[in-house]
């Protein structure tokens, strides 16, 4: 039989559970007891209260701390707030851990709870997968918000790089996926995006899904128009040559956006500049070096419609050599693949894919069953004349070096495509619905603001030598917030993070929160 006990030891009273038996070997009754806990002298039971010194948990700090900071400072939360209103804290939570830990929606509760995020957010409520689900979708229909967004990181004369790409995915709900270019490699449908990165920013600052199969021209006559309802006039775009066509070129000059676009070789206007550029690009008066490369250049005009636009065809030097090189490689290895083969009519249909287009260059013989190549002159010394060269169709009246530079910075916007592309892919491809896909687009976009933010920063402090995201990442993690007591207090914060953190322009944490 079990009875409680209240005992008085130094003036405090605790409560005991008693269990009596009897003690075969000794012969006579005994006593087991168990604390229960501090009491009043009547026995009933006081509410343990958290000493000052005792740790009741700890969460991970420091990526979250450095990326809101990272976020408040560039403004991108503000405009969160402006766009999305109290939802702004969700997003903001679900872009950092795309950013710190990608993982599905299902574990984003646990994430969350091993991290000090939601404290620093203010966030209350558990994130269920659930829940997200639904956020996602709500967010996922809410293209006014969404666009609140785009209108609020766009300047109206920004200097904008815009191109095109696609991800793939085997979620049956998603609307846009469709049976595209990549779909006999991959034997997935896709789906298409296209983004604009600001060249003022050194930010992406648009986004727009497209189905699968819409191609390039089509996107761009979209982005002119959407860019037309934000008020956005004075742009210039900077584009691939996958948007070149007449028509495209004159909506931009009749919507008055400026432009630079690189002509197709393809074109008949390719072939008319290159044969005129072939007279004066030797001219040692027009032959500067830029960037350690010996880059020749010449200026024209050619007509669009009714309109004259400003040409100006490169020759890199450098870039010259290479691609030289690399043409009389593939042909060398195309002949040895070819010669002594046992001759058939179809000979051609085993060559690659990727060396095709390297048979208009070769004329290949049936010599007494045996197959012969022979090199076809004008054909490579045309495909020579290229080499090294490009010609850019350009509404700005910027030096050619100037031109140069900004078309070259498209590098920064193939850096994204990778980065968003590799995320989206992993992101929504179990989602169940447009709606949903759309909104983790959302969200994805806005981890890229957010990491672009910070690779810009370390890049400017000169980081990206020693470390990269991940890196810096990893080493945030290190630094822990304990709560004692009532109040939560920061680990040790080391020497590296120390640096780190001033390096990327951000405020060190205060000591307890």
């Amino acid at each position: 039989m079990s009875y409680t006990v209240v005992q008085k030891i130094r003036g405090k009273h605790y409560l005991y559970e008693v269990d009596g038996y009897w003690d075969k070997e000794k012969k006579q009754a005994r006593q087991k007891r168990r604390y229960i806990g501090r009491c009043d002298e009547d026995g009933n039971l006081i509410e343990k209260k958290l000493s000052q010194r005792e740790v009741s948990v700890s969460k991970t700090f420091g990526p979250a701390y450095m990326l809101l900071e990272i976020a408040g400072q560039t403004g991108l939360y503000d405009k969160l707030v402006s766009a999305f209103g109290e939802r702004a804290d969700i997003i903001t939570a679900l872009a950092v851990m795309r950013i710190v830990r990608p993982e599905a929606l299902r574990n984003i509760s646990d994430q969350l709870e091993e991290s000090f995020l939601s404290e620093l957010l203010g966030m209350e409520g558990e994130l269920t997968s659930q829940f997200l689900s639904r956020f996602l979708a709500d967010l996922g229909k809410d293209d006014r918000s969404i666009h609140v967004l785009f209108g609020s990181m766009i300047d109206n004369d920004d200097v904008l790089l815009y191109d095109l790409t696609s991800f793939k995915s085997s979620s049956r709900g998603n609307g846009h996926l469709e049976y595209g270019s990549e779909y006999r490699t991959t034997g997935l449908p896709q789906a298409n995006f296209g983004l604009v990165h600001s060249l003022d920013s050194d930010l992406p600052v648009y986004y727009k899904l497209f189905p699968g199969s819409i191609n390039d021209v089509v996107t761009l006559r979209n982005l002119v128009s959407e860019l037309k309802e934000m008020g956005v006039a004075d742009a210039h775009l900077l584009l691939d040559r996958g948007f070149f066509s007449e028509s495209n070129l004159d909506m931009m000059l009749s919507e008055c956006l400026g432009f630079t676009i690189p002509v197709p070789f393809s074109r008949k206007i390719a072939k008319t500049l290159m044969s005129e550029s072939n007279r004066e690009i030797d001219n040692p008066e027009t032959t500067r070096v830029f960037k350690g490369s010996v880059i020749r250049v010449f200026e024209s005009e050619t007509c669009v419609g009714e309109n004259a636009v400003r040409a100006v065809t490169y020759l890199d030097e450098t870039r010259r050599k290479d691609e030289v090189t690399t043409l009389y490689s593939r042909l060398d290895g195309l002949e040895n693949a070819l010669n002594g083969k046992k001759w058939h009519p179809n000979i051609a249909d085993s060559i690659s894919r990727y060396d095709k287009p390297l048979l208009k260059m070769l004329s290949i013989i049936n010599d007494e069953g045996v197959v012969r190549t022979v090199r076809r002159r004008n054909s490579i010394a045309a495909a020579e004349n290229k080499c090294g060269k490009m010609i850019l169709l350009t509404t700005s009246d910027d030096e050619w070096d100037v031109v140069l530079q900004r078309y070259r910075q498209r590098n920064d916007a193939e850096m994204d495509f990778r980065t968003l592309k590799t995320a989206l892919e992993g992101g929504v491809r179990y989602l169940s619905s447009t709606e949903s896909v759309k909104g983790m687009l959302c969200v994805e976009f806005i981890a890229l603001v957010l990491r672009t933010a910070l690779l810009n920063r370390a890049r400017d402090a000169g980081l990206l030598t020693k470390m990269w995201v991940t890196d810096m990442i990893n080493e945030m993690m290190k630094l822990k917030i304990t709560r004692i007591g009532q109040t939560w207090r920061l680990n040790e914060v080391t020497k590296r993070q120390r640096e780190l953190l001033k390096a990327l322009g951000v405020d060190h944490p205060v000591d307890a929160y």
